[in-house]
């Protein structure tokens, strides 16, 4: 439970590590997806949008939660710095791995959400079948089942 004075920062760091990563990683996955298949419109706006912030700002937070956890004295439910008590080894592993994915996660949006938003607008999706079938090397009659 969050408000518990000995297990809230652990609470915490999890449920934060759990919904950074459900609103930057799950929706970038479906919506790279939907790249691939062509429609780069949603990739492009979710990586520069809500995307960006939450790997920026929203990853940090796991890895600010577990660093609390690992400073604040007992009184205040922190280790004081002290890793060989209970969860002593386990915010030790979410900041090791924690800093590192924040890091990448914040580096690829930096990096790359404003080239993927260019690359999106110089190549707009086809969003008609009329459009995409125009542009098919196919023979479609080839292909069709005959009922």
């Amino acid at each position: 439970m969050l408000s518990d004075p000995v297990y809230g920062w652990t609470a915490a760091t999890y449920l934060s590590t759990f919904i950074a990563f459900l609103v930057v990683s799950l929706p970038e996955l479906v919506a790279w997806v939907l790249y691939l298949l062509g429609e780069s419109f949603w990739f492009a706006w979710w990586a520069n949008n809500i995307g960006f912030w939450f790997s920026v700002v929203g990853m940090g937070l796991p890895v600010i939660a577990s660093m609390l956890q690992l400073g604040l004295p007992y009184t205040q439910g922190g280790l004081d710095g002290n890793t060989t008590v209970e969860f002593g080894a386990n915010i030790m592993f979410l900041m090791s791995f924690g800093i590192p994915m924040w890091f990448q996660s914040a580096a690829m949006h930096l990096v790359y959400a404003t080239r993927l938003k260019c690359f999106s607008e110089a190549n707009p999706s086809k969003r008609s079948e009329t459009d995409v079938l125009a542009e098919c090397d196919l023979n479609r009659d080839d292909f069709e089942l005959d009922s």
